[in-house]
């Protein structure tokens, strides 16, 4: 939504770029590559291991800080449903 935001603002000062060109300056397109979230990912956890052993312990609100983490890390560019189905994928294994 911030992105959206933002990329409307760019193109009501500056109507001569579409929003794709506004979107690729700003960076602000959306990562769905798995090598990057996996790393952000494993970033996260590593930094935060008493969080996944409460996780692994059953506490599972947990997960929702991860997921907050890999988005602060990826400044809300990472897919959120990818990113969750890394989060699960590790913690499960």
């Amino acid at each position: 939504a911030s992105a959206a935001k933002e990329i409307l603002n760019a193109l009501m000062e500056n109507a001569e770029q579409t929003a794709e060109q506004v979107m690729e300056a700003k960076g602000l397109e959306q990562k769905s590559d798995s090598g990057e979230i996996d790393a952000w990912v494993d970033q996260v956890m590593n930094e935060n291991p008493e969080v996944v052993a409460d996780i692994k312990a059953g506490k599972d609100k947990g997960v929702q800080f991860l997921m907050g983490q890999v988005m602060k890390l990826s400044r809300g560019s990472a897919n959120p449903p990818l990113v969750m189905q890394a989060l699960q994928k590790k913690l499960n294994s």
